[in-house]
């Protein structure tokens, strides 16, 4: 029977005013994303200077891409983990400093080999974040503005695509092609730094942990709830507690797995479009005669319209649930689906680049916010690590199903159907979990999904 003098946390987080407090936590989250995601793309804009300096053939530098990317694969499972069990705040700040470091130690390597094994480091860390993020977001913010602010949160990784081509524009002409990677490191140290400073750890997480009371006392104190805890209160969460493991068991079980599998399936489709979009698109515009300025400028417009995709989707995921993965999913890969047909105009090419960047950014986001939100406090950063980690691995095979189909010489809306399928495959995916989940994800338990 509960005490007279217990709170609990999850009812207050959920009760209480917006405040400074939760604008802080949005604002930090979203720059370690943002630089999250500019340390993901920067090895594009590398590529060409070592395949120059260092005499590295192709070969190689689809090996280094690939394995910087198992990095990522693997580390979203491993520090949503560590997130799990040390708390999201030092799971951000490690993983932020740690691939800052491995990017600036990369600035000494000479030959691919060594680079390669840097960015697999990278990768470690870069993976990482992203879990820890959502998960402290979706623990501190109100349940009202929760689908809002995670999807808003999750606009910085499209604004991370674009820092890479910006930077390259204006630094490398200036101080060379290093300057990327000086950038790459001394960011994500610097938002490690302030987050370790100034961010403040989940409220629900703080409460699974008897003897951070008083770190939490505070912090409820700093947010202000009305009414007011009585002096001596007792923070408490009903929810289960901490199972610190790198399995992916407890994800499973009861009227969490259908769940699971289905946002696996859909982020999967999702990000695999994405992935064979930004590998092969490049060759296949200059393959029709666009010089290398002209493909850069069509492909910064893939990454705007993702940007807008990621902001506005939170408004339109506010309003319709997860039946708005259906509607972007179907939309988006039928834009892409007409990438591939000839004799587009600029302005046509344009408008469908800008709004298929829109559409498959604003259903990943969208599907990252259910998978934010379906899991208890217990394993949140444990589920976003596992759905990225499994979600990112079987995507892998985008860019090789599409190296294969252009080796055939096939025509391109052979090429685009692979992209274009995955992205309907990840809406229609949302038809099951509408089933599971219902249109609204706040406030789903598993005992919910079982009836």
């Amino acid at each position: 029977m509960a005490r007279e003098n217990e709170v609990d946390i999850g009812s207050m987080v959920d009760r209480a005013p917006l405040c400074g407090l939760h604008y802080l936590v949005v604002l930090l989250a979203f720059l370690a994303v943002v630089i999250d995601g500019y340390d993901i793309f920067v090895a594009g804009f590398i590529a060409p200077n070592l395949a120059r300096e260092w005499h590295t053939p192709p070969q190689q530098i689809g090996s280094m891409f690939s394995i910087g990317l198992l990095g990522v694969v693997i580390g979203a499972p491993l520090l949503g983990m560590l997130g799990d069990r040390v708390g999201r705040r030092r799971a951000i700040v490690f993983g932020s400093i740690f691939y800052g470091l491995v990017t600036l130690a990369s600035l000494w390597t000479t030959e691919i080999v060594g680079f390669t094994a840097t960015r697999f480091l990278v990768g470690l860390g870069v993976g990482g974040v992203i879990p820890s993020a959502l998960a402290l977001v979706a623990e501190f913010i109100p349940a009202r503005h929760r689908s809002v602010a995670m999807l808003l949160l999750m606009v910085g990784a499209p604004v991370g695509q674009l820092l890479p081509g910006l930077t390259a524009g204006l630094l490398v002409p200036v101080f060379g092609w290093h300057a990327l990677l000086w950038v790459g490191g001394l960011a994500p140290i610097g938002i490690g730094l302030i987050c370790w400073a100034v961010l403040p750890e989940s409220m629900k997480y703080l409460a699974l942990h008897p003897a951070r009371q008083g770190e939490l006392a505070a912090l409820v104190t700093r947010l202000g709830p009305q009414p007011a805890p009585a002096a001596g209160a007792v923070f408490v969460s009903h929810e289960p507690a901490l199972l610190a493991s790198f399995s992916p068991a407890p994800l499973l079980r009861g009227g969490l797995m259908a769940a699971t599998l289905l946002v696996w399936f859909c982020l999967a489709m999702g990000i695999l479009s994405v992935y064979f979009i930004s590998s092969w698109l490049p060759s296949m515009l200059q393959a029709t005669g666009m010089t290398g300025a002209e493909t850069g400028l069509r492909m910064s417009v893939l990454s705007v319209g993702g940007t807008f995709g990621a902001a506005i989707g939170a408004w339109l995921f506010h309003r319709l649930g997860v039946r708005s993965i259906l509607l972007t999913g179907i939309v988006g890969g039928a834009m892409m689906f007409l990438l591939g047909t000839d004799g587009l105009s600029a302005g046509q090419l344009v408008a469908l680049m800008f709004a298929a960047g829109f559409c498959v950014i604003s259903s990943i986001n969208a599907v990252e916010c259910v998978m934010g939100q379906i899991y208890p406090t217990a394993i949140r950063a444990l589920g976003a690590g596992w759905g990225l980690g499994v979600a990112r691995a079987i995507s892998m095979i985008g860019p090789f199903v599409g190296g294969l189909l252009i080796a055939a010489h096939l025509p391109s809306q052979v090429l685009f159907a692979v992209p274009a399928g995955a992205l309907a495959l990840c809406g229609l995916g949302a038809i099951g979990l509408r089933m599971v989940i219902g249109p609204r994800v706040t406030g789903w338990t598993p005992q919910a999904a079982r009836g």
